[in-house]
């Protein structure tokens, strides 16, 4: 016989556990953000959070005396310290709603986004959007988002305490877990790579002074861009043409890193400085790019001749010119290298050119000897083929792709079908058919050549 007190126990569980189920239905967490980065890459993850709002003015009870937005508590495990990533909450931008939420051991700002409805039931939310920084390849997890929340059925007033819950429960809703892969950057990099991984910009700008030779101004470079921006290497003075970069200055600047290079004018006449470069590994691209600025305008006059400049500045200025007269002589060089070579092709070309016009000029005295004086069909026909094959630019005769020349060399349709007709004729008489008039033969290869 089934005893009482165990129907009640066994009611009572399962009650329990409907109301549990009920309460957490009253939440949900979930997890966005992307499965494959590269190393260094920043990730954009965004926890957001429903919750159902009446029902928590209603049963909610508050986890901490310190003031809150929402009635929870989120457990973000990756947010701690790790050697495989940097993760950091970014504030809410002005133009949105801010919420202040508990996370961890520390109040954060979460962003307040429109209400949805699941299950006939309205839902605020809430996101918080993170930056995720790899810092090595290879698997990372992305832990579950826990979400803590206290509620009461039953309350009572306290004198000193205020509103006291009677029924006070605890539930834990938690977002699935999640995989990251980053994968590592490739061991191409060119040397100028400092580390940065990114979409960047760069941009440089002076004030447009004048100065003369050995004197310095400086240019500001800003790099900007979605990326690495906070970690990869501080600029090196970079190699600039006309110009040396004495030295590279970090200057702290909101959303992006500035240096500011002192720059020394070596070479007179000079309107700008050229771009300053920045290489970067695109993950869009998946490969390094060169950035360049736009030329920084800049006008150079010639050194002061009443001011001695240190002689490492003026072995700097003597030894670029060196190279602009050594440049200057291999270019002078190169292009009458050049012109001998087109002068040898042309020269080339015009020897072809007259060799061609005298093989034709013969073959086609050969032809009028052969018709002229004999009645030898071979010999007709060998001289008749000669001069088509110099027509046609020469090699053997082989119909019938030397009609397909001829066609190509210029010759006109019909002109080619009447050639074509006076050797079948020709080629007819070797096996004793009649020769074609001479006269015909003759006619007609004067008219090609004549248009040749």
């Amino acid at each position: 016989m089934v005893k009482i007190g165990s129907v009640v126990a066994v009611a009572t569980l399962l009650f329990a556990q409907t109301l549990t189920a009920q309460e957490e239905s009253r939440v949900f967490v979930h997890v966005t953000g992307p499965e494959v980065v590269y190393a260094s890459q920043p990730a954009a993850f965004v926890v957001t959070i429903g919750y159902e709002e009446g029902w928590f003015a209603e049963h909610g009870v508050s986890f901490f005396r310190q003031q809150v937005d929402v009635p929870f508590h989120l457990d973000i495990p990756w947010l701690l310290a790790s050697p495989r990533h940097a993760v950091e909450i970014l504030p809410c931008p002005p133009e949105q709603t801010a919420a202040r939420v508990a996370a961890g051991d520390r109040i954060v700002e979460g962003r307040r986004i429109a209400a949805t409805k699941k299950d006939g039931k309205t839902f605020a939310q809430i996101e918080l959007h993170c930056r995720w920084l790899p810092l090595s390849d290879g698997p990372d997890t992305v832990a579950p988002v826990t979400v803590r929340f206290a509620y009461a059925s039953e309350f009572r007033e306290h004198l000193l305490r205020g509103r006291e819950p009677v029924d006070r429960q605890e539930q834990r809703v938690a977002s699935t877990l999640r995989e990251l892969l980053v994968q590592p950057i490739p061991k191409t990099a060119p040397e100028a790579w400092g580390g940065a991984v990114g979409e960047f910009a760069i941009q440089a700008t002076s004030r447009g002074e004048q100065l003369h030779v050995g004197e310095v101004f400086q240019v500001e470079v800003t790099i900007t861009g979605a990326g690495n921006i906070e970690r990869f290497a501080a600029m090196q003075p970079p190699v600039i043409d006309g110009f040396h970069v004495q030295g590279v200055v970090e200057k702290r600047v909101p959303d992006g890193r500035r240096f500011v290079l002192d720059v020394l004018a070596l070479r007179p006449g000079v309107s700008e400085m050229p771009g300053v470069p920045f290489v970067a590994f695109s993950p869009e691209a998946n490969d390094f790019l060169e950035l360049k600025s736009e030329s920084v305008p800049v006008q150079v006059l010639p050194q002061r001749p009443d001011v001695a400049l240190a002689k490492p500045i003026q072995d700097l200025i003597d030894a670029d010119a060196e190279s602009q007269d050594s440049g200057l002589s291999q270019s002078i060089l190169r292009w009458a290298f050049i012109a001998l070579m087109i002068l040898g092709l042309v020269m080339h070309r015009g020897g072809r050119t007259r060799n061609k016009k005298r093989a034709l000029r013969d073959a086609v005295h050969d032809l009028r000897v052969a018709t002229g004086v004999s009645d030898d069909p071979s010999r007709q026909a060998d001289a008749f083929e000669r001069v088509i094959t110099c027509v046609a630019g020469g090699g053997p005769f082989s119909a019938p792709s030397i009609w397909k020349d001829l066609a190509a060399c210029g010759v006109a349709t019909e002109g080619v079908k009447q050639l074509q007709s006076l050797h079948e004729a020709l080629d007819a008489a070797r096996f004793g058919g009649p020769l074609p008039p001479a006269e015909d033969i003759m006619a007609a290869v004067e008219t090609v050549v004549g248009a040749m």
